[in-house]
This record gives C-alpha cells, structure tokens and sequence, in this order.
C-alpha cells in the first residue's frame, strides 16, 4: 500500500499515444468514436480516485490528440474553441474533488464489488470512519444496482458528482447510465 501510494498514475505519456487517440482505436465492439471521450471520462475518474498521485500529461486535460512519436509531442493547444469543454470541466471536478475530500487522497482502498458480465465494478476508499463508494460503467447500457452497504452510518448518501441522493438502509440501490460514473457519500 505505501508503494502505491507514492506512484505516479499515468494514462498517457510522451512514449505513448494520446489517451483520447487510444480510446477512439480499441474499443469492445460499440461505438468506439461516439464513446471515446466518456471511457477517457471513465479513466480519468479511476486515475483521480485509486491510490496515488494522478500524473496528467499536458493537454490531455483538453482532449489533445495524437498516435506515437512525434504525434504524441504536439505543441499545447491553447486556443479554448479548440479545447474540449467538456473533458476540461471533468477534469477540474475531479481534481477539486480530490483536493476536498483526504479519503481520495490517502484512504485505503478495497474492492467493493464486480461484475464482469455488465462491466461495472466498485471500490471503496477509506480513511478510519470516512468512506467513499466509487462506481464505474464501463458499458453502453444503463443498470439499476441493489449493492450491500459500506456505509452504516448515513441513511443517505450523496453522489458527489451529481448531487443526486440514494437511500442506504439494509441495502442500496443505485442507478448508473451508460459509461457513467458514482462517488457516493
């Protein structure tokens, strides 16, 4: 664990393609073009939410593009009406986010649940009484989730994302959209 903790967690680099150009290239049989800046979404939120220090190559953060060497290299794009908005605003969320919240910085982590078949999976960070449920969608469907509890001390818990609230009482149950993300508190 405090190997982990100290790490750089990377999605792309200068030896690398552009994370975004990985995600419009592979993908599992859907739309890989039409979903490729929401598994960027996806990724970027396990990357702010696992343990150690999420490192982001410049201009990922404004959906710079590019396959290998010198692609890769590109000069910054600094004009904002070329920029991606959208994956520019995620970004400072989960940033800011990390920076409020010590659990996401220095909680343990464990696994909560994970279903291979819908890929969807959770995990849990925790430092001593505060938890944080985080769930990822991997999928193109939407799912309705009955989870067991981590949390036994909130009738209610709040996705810190979108401010929506879901009952916790013997069990929880959640809805997530399709590549959707949860960070339940």
């Amino acid at each position: 664990m405090k190997a982990n903790s100290a790490m750089f967690q990377l999605l792309g680099s200068h030896d690398t393609l552009r994370f975004l150009t990985a995600c419009k290239e592979g993908g599992r049989g859907w739309d890989r073009l039409g979903t490729a800046v929401e598994r960027m979404m996806l990724a970027v939120f396990f990357q702010m939410t696992y343990i150690g220090i999420p490192m982001i190559y410049y201009g990922d953060e404004v959906g710079m593009e590019g396959a290998t060497d010198p692609h890769c290299r590109k000069a910054m794009i600094w004009q904002e009406q070329a920029q991606n908005a959208v994956l520019h605003k995620w970004y400072q969320q989960l940033i800011s986010l990390r920076k409020s919240h010590e659990v996401l910085r220095k909680g343990s982590f464990r696994p909560w649940f994970t279903d291979e078949v819908r890929n969807v999976l959770g995990y849990i960070r925790g430092v001593e009484h505060e938890k944080i449920g985080l769930i990822i969608n991997n999928s193109p469907n939407p799912y309705q989730l009955e989870l067991s509890p981590y949390r036994t001390d909130k009738n209610e818990l709040t996705d810190l994302l979108s401010g929506v609230i879901f009952k916790n009482n013997n069990k929880l149950t959640v809805s997530i959209e399709p590549f959707g993300c949860l960070m339940l508190y």
